[in-house]
């Protein structure tokens, strides 16, 4: 009952955090670090691609580290046999927005599971409260981006975040 708790009170919390140029790749692989147990002993290969030297973007270090903590833990939990975690980025070539794609090999579901994910208090899964993925879009859409999520029955999840690209000499951000 306490985690339900808390899970709903960090999700009526106001979303905090000034806008910061970010280097997304940077919490990605710090995140890989830090669930690298968690990862091992589930059985999840992890592959990186994409630019290594990703631009920076418009988020929060902390905030972007919460959606990408939360992504790879629903990840972790779909995955209960072992998989693959893909994440992916790529710079349009508008050069205005980098997709940082998360993917995994677990048990996907249906079409109306996508299109309910990212619907307050939804989950597929028993003792949750479904406030994830719904925080992960709140704060994409505070700093300018965008979250989709494509799941493929029986063939896993895509995660998709949508960052502005901000150009380095932009100096109204820290």
């Amino acid at each position: 009952m306490s985690k339900w708790v808390h899970e709903l009170l960090q999700c009526l919390r106001p979303i905090h955090g000034e806008p910061e140029l970010v280097e997304p790749m940077a919490i990605v692989q710090a995140t890989v670090s830090r669930f690298g147990t968690q990862l091992a002993q589930s059985r999840i290969h992890v592959d990186l691609n994409g630019n290594e030297q990703t631009p920076r973007v418009v988020s929060n270090p902390h905030l972007l580290t919460q959606i990408v903590d939360s992504v790879m833990a629903h990840a972790i939990e779909s995955m209960p046999a072992g998989g693959t975690l893909t994440i992916k980025s790529r710079l349009e070539d508008s050069h205005q927005w980098l997709h940082l794609s998360i993917d995994d090999t677990g048990e996907g579901a249906s079409r109306q599971q996508e299109m309910l994910a990212f619907k307050s208090f939804y989950t597929t899964r028993q003792g949750r409260l479904g406030i994830g993925l719904i925080m992960v879009k709140q704060i994409m859409e505070s700093f300018g981006g965008e979250a989709s999520l494509t799941r493929h029955e029986q063939q896993g999840t895509s995660v998709r975040l949508s960052f502005r690209v901000i150009e380095r000499t932009d100096s109204s951000l820290r």
